[in-house]
């Protein structure tokens, strides 16, 4: 009984992984378009202010972009806690 509740456990676990990595893709490439960066400079780990470069104007923009394309509301408060493009993939995971 218990390897079964650890299967499915563990099945949970590489669902969730994988809808991360999903969002982290569609991300990225929001990141890309709205900021013409190259999708290979934008990693999970990346700070949006020192390695990409954003204002809280451009962060502002790839939010609403998140918003349209996510069907999502994010507020002011919570984008302002955000530092990093996985910041922003478990926003949006915990948005949807």
């Amino acid at each position: 009984m218990q390897d079964a509740v650890s299967s499915v456990l563990y099945a949970r676990q590489h669902i969730h992984d994988q809808r991360l990595h999903y969002l982290f893709l569609q991300i990225r490439d929001i990141i890309c378009v709205e900021w013409s960066l190259v999708a290979l400079d934008v990693l999970p780990e990346s700070h949006l202010r020192d390695d990409l470069g954003f204002s809280f104007d451009g962060l502002v923009e790839v939010a609403m972009a998140m918003e349209e394309a996510f069907n999502i509301a994010i507020s002011d408060e919570r984008l302002q806690r955000v530092e990093t493009v996985r910041d922003l993939v478990m926003l949006a995971d915990r948005q949807a």
